[in-house]
Formats: C-alpha cells, sequence, structure tokens
C-alpha cells in the first residue's frame, strides 16, 4: 500500500512537470508562407496547407482577459472541418503575417464578427 502512494506522487510530480512542457508545445507554431501555400510548423508535426484550395472562412475574435488585457486570434476554418487559431498574445509576428496575407488575398472569405445577443424574427 505504501509503494502505492509513493507510485501515485511520482505521478502526480510527473505530470506537474510535463503539463507546461505540453502546453508550451501546443502553442508554439512557426508560419512558413510561400505564395498561396502556408506551413505550419509545430515542434510535434508540421502541416501544409493551400489557402485557394482549402480555407473555408476566417475570422478575427477579441477576447478580454484579467492579467493580458485585449487579446486577438485569428480563426481558421478548412474544407476538411478543421479549425486553427493564431493568437496576438503568444505569436504576436506570426498573426501579423498571417493578417496581411488573409485580408490582401483572401478578404471574401471572411466573416464578419456577428451582432451580440439572440436574433429573432419575431417581434
Amino acid at each position: 500500500m505504501e509503494y502505492l502512494y509513493i507510485v501515485l506522487i511520482i505521478l502526480l510530480f510527473a505530470g506537474i512537470l510535463i503539463f507546461p512542457i505540453w502546453l508550451y508545445l501546443r502553442r508554439s507554431t512557426e508560419l512558413n508562407i510561400q505564395g498561396d501555400d502556408v506551413t505550419f510548423i509545430s515542434p510535434i508535426k508540421s502541416e501544409n496547407i493551400s489557402f485557394e484550395k482549402d480555407l473555408k472562412s476566417w475570422q478575427i475574435q477579441e477576447a478580454y482577459f484579467l492579467w493580458w488585457g485585449k487579446v486577438y486570434a485569428i480563426n481558421m476554418q478548412f474544407n476538411n472541418s478543421k479549425w486553427k487559431s493564431i493568437n496576438s498574445r503568444l505569436q504576436p509576428e506570426n498573426y501579423h503575417k498571417l493578417l496581411r496575407v488573409l485580408t490582401e488575398y483572401y478578404a471574401e472569405k471572411r466573416i464578419e464578427k456577428r451582432s451580440r445577443g439572440p436574433i429573432s424574427d419575431q417581434k
């Protein structure tokens, strides 16, 4: 029984140490934009996407955080129903690079921010 407690304590400490590393690796993405193609390079895998063929829509989301203040994110939906998000707080250079390309070449695929509150046709 004592060994079980020791194993659980070791697993707890290992989890506490691995969790920040996992968060960092999940959020650290580099962009390589070559014309119409973009490559999302993360420490775990790389993904090649063609904006012309694969991009279904994109939008800019605004969020307010207590410690960070106002943060923006570009949310992109692709034809295979996958979503990618690039954050302005954690990845400012990637955010600005991607925003420039999307606004210049793919403005017609942008979804404008919806109005707040429920939309109703009833009066």
